[in-house]
């Protein structure tokens, strides 16, 4: 997600007047990957998380101050966290939901449907990502982008660490299996490599950083750069390919496929879908999209459209029709259509 530059905050302004919300509307389907559903959510929806034991989306709605809850293809709540929200993060052991509010140097904790919790943290909250083994959580603090950022480490409800980074920190990732933590700094075009409570490598990428995300099974790790429209890949200490994409804000891999998905932050919104070190495809979704988010069960991708107040669903797998998971979407009358679906649009 792209740091709050002041032509990002004039969008943001510009859109949170002209953006009317609209009914779930169900797309055709189309001879490449493409929105199954669009569920509208709340006033400019920045971040987007997904419970995999329930299946639960998480979205934080910036100018609301608020979290739509979706589960299938509807809201079923709706919860006030504090001013600004932006990134979310869910423990997957626990359930419990991370809100970064942005404007009140805090940190809102979810548990159900309501706020268990408030944690102060340091000076703009930006990213937040959980590690599932230690259910430790990490915050960035983007300290107005031009000052020297910082990492807060929540455990419990106390922060029990202050990790300083490089400056304008925003996208934050745990890898699990190695209990690194990677930040991208979005104003050093750098990315901080975090181990315990020490920053052990500093790797150098493309300009403005903006989003990251790690695989699991092979602890590689994709870097957007906003500035130069690339993405990093990231294996150890270097970075072993750059590939084009045009103007990357959000990103997020698939475990199991390995396949990466990146929002292309333009008002015409697309997601460019990575495999290896090519993009394969690129699929139309919402105005401004920043975030996305991938249901490792279903394989389902979950896209923020900032600039049209919704969030996208892309079905890639059957899995995505299996155990109901079609009665989601009216356009289906049983799971085999679902299931042509999906054979048709490349899943």
């Amino acid at each position: 997600m792209r740091s709050l530059s002041f032509p990002r905050v004039c969008a943001a302004a510009v859109l949170a007047v002209a953006l009317v919300a609209a009914p779930v509307t169900m797309e055709a389907a189309s001879a490449a990957p493409a929105v199954a559903a669009t569920i509208p959510v709340g006033s400019f929806p920045f971040g987007v998380a997904v419970d995999p034991g329930t299946h639960t989306v998480y979205v934080t709605n910036n100018s609301a101050g608020t979290v739509s809850v979706i589960n299938g293809t509807t809201v079923t709540s709706t919860i006030p966290v504090g001013f600004g929200p932006h990134g979310v993060a869910v423990d997957a052991g626990t359930h419990t939901v991370y809100v970064a509010n942005f404007n009140s140097r805090s940190v809102s904790v979810i548990n159900g449907s309501a706020v268990t919790d408030t944690i102060p943290v340091g000076s703009r909250p930006f990213g937040v990502a959980v590690d599932p083994g230690t259910h430790t959580v990490y915050v960035t603090n983007n300290n107005k982008g031009s000052g020297i950022g910082t990492v807060s480490v929540i455990n419990g409800t106390i922060v029990t660490d202050t990790i300083v980074v490089g400056r304008g920190p925003v996208g934050v990732a745990v890898d699990p299996g190695m209990h690194t933590v990677y930040v991208a700094n979005s104003n050093s075009g750098t990315v901080s490599v975090i181990n315990g409570s020490t920053v052990t490598d500093t790797i150098p990428v493309g300009s403005n950083p903006t989003g990251v995300a790690v695989d699991p099974g092979t602890h590689t790790v994709y870097v957007t750069n906003y500035g130069d429209s690339t993405v990093s890949v990231i294996n150890g200490s270097t970075v072993t390919a750059t590939i084009p994409v045009s103007f990357p804000d959000g990103v997020a891999v698939d475990p199991e496929t390995h396949t990466v998905y990146v929002t292309n932050f333009v008002a015409s919104g697309t997601l460019s879908v990575i495999n290896g070190s090519t993009v394969t495809d690129t699929i139309p979704v919402g105005g401004f999209p920043t975030s996305v988010a991938i249901d490792p069960g279903t394989h389902n991708v979950y896209v923020v459209n900032s600039g049209s107040d919704t969030v996208s669903v892309i079905i890639t797998s059957k899995d995505g029709c299996k155990d109901g998971g079609w009665m989601n979407y009216p356009q289906f009358k049983n799971q085999g259509q679902c299931v042509a679906y999906v054979n048709q649009n490349g899943g």
